[in-house]
């Protein structure tokens, strides 16, 4: 294959082309948005045009406040120095005597506080006897006594008892009224002796009742207290049928302790005042002091057993036939009485 050898031009470089610049486009003006004015809830009236609100005058600050004192205070209050000297005149008022409405409702209160009863407390306690008629005063004792009758058959019973009904006469009113008046008087001291028993309400008059009782009691009891004691010059201990053993060898310490022991017995326990308890409670002090002196009542016991066993085996042995050496034993019940002898006082210990 035969080449092309013709001589080419030279080739140029590219020549180098700006960039191409977009230009600045301002974009167009928007105008604001409004939104449509609010409807009026209450709208004006055909052919009446609404004043502009740049038109209307902002109320009087002080004639507000002088409106606003005037509600509160009262018309004659417009200005708050006038409602502080009524703020003022409360703070310096004294305080109330008592916060109840009445002084029936405050004795009451006072009443059942102290453990009364409002039934007692109307019935009797709140009545004022010198202001009430003859009439009332047996109406109400009458009711007092008898709860189970009714107010008005208890008047209408005592309208005819006095003569005071529409049938009888002038003469028998009178009469009657004279009646009313002594009975009247008779019934206002049967209420206020009422008045002083319930004075002090039923429980509390119950527990003092019981303090006055108790008091009684125990000073009844007071001149014996020591004699139940002291009274006591020895201690009897029985060792089996038919055999005791006295012991006078009472410590003063026992004797203390076992009145103590009386003492108590008698104020906790409200055992009455009566002979029978008299020596009730003198058995209970001799059982005390035996508890209490026990093992020296044992000690004695062990004492005077040596002693009376001694005694009786060396009076046998005195009595007894001289014994010679070489001669015949000693009689075989003497021989028996030696061995009981020691055998008692190993058991003596």
């Amino acid at each position: 294959m035969i080449k092309d050898v013709t001589p080419q031009a030279p080739i140029e470089p590219p020549v180098a082309v700006a960039p191409v610049v977009a230009p600045a486009v301002t974009p167009p003006v928007v105008p604001p948005v409004t939104s449509p004015a609010p409807e009026l809830t209450n709208p004006p009236a055909a052919g009446v045009t609404p004043t502009p609100a740049a038109d209307i005058i902002p109320p009087n600050t002080d004639e507000v406040k002088r409106q606003t004192l005037k509600v509160i205070f009262g018309e004659d209050v417009d200005s708050e120095e006038k409602a502080k000297e009524i703020l003022d005149s409360y703070k310096n008022q004294p305080p109330l005597e008592s916060p109840f409405a009445n002084d029936y409702i405050k004795g009451l209160n006072e009443y059942i506080k102290n453990g009364g009863s409002q039934d007692i407390y109307s019935r009797v306690m709140s009545l004022d006897l010198e202001k009430m008629t003859p009439f009332d005063a047996q109406k109400t004792l009458m009711l007092w006594e008898n709860p189970e009758l009714k107010e008005e058959d208890v008047a209408l019973a005592l309208n005819d008892k006095y003569r005071q009904t529409e049938d009888d006469s002038d003469a028998d009113k009178r009469v009657g009224a004279v009646h009313m008046t002594t009975d009247g008087r008779a019934a206002k001291l049967r209420l206020a002796e009422l008045q002083k028993v319930n004075s002090v309400p039923e429980p509390v008059r119950i527990a003092q009742n019981q303090e006055r009782l108790e008091s009684e009691r125990i000073a009844k009891w007071a001149p014996q207290t020591s004699t139940l004691v002291d009274g006591v010059k020895e201690l009897e201990v029985s060792l089996g049928e038919n055999t005791a053993f006295k012991f006078a060898n009472i410590s003063n310490e026992t004797r203390q302790q076992a009145l103590a022991d009386v003492q108590s017995a008698i104020k906790y326990s409200g055992i009455p005042y009566t002979p029978e308890n008299i020596a009730e409670l003198q058995r209970v002090a001799k059982e005390r002091m035996i508890v209490r002196e026990l093992p020296n009542i044992l000690k004695a016991i062990k004492n005077q057993a040596e002693t009376d066993t001694e005694a009786k085996i060396r009076a046998e042995y005195v009595n007894a036939s001289p014994v010679v050496t070489g001669d015949t034993p000693p009689p075989a019940h003497q021989t028996e009485q030696d061995r009981l002898f020691k055998l008692q006082m190993e058991r003596l210990g």
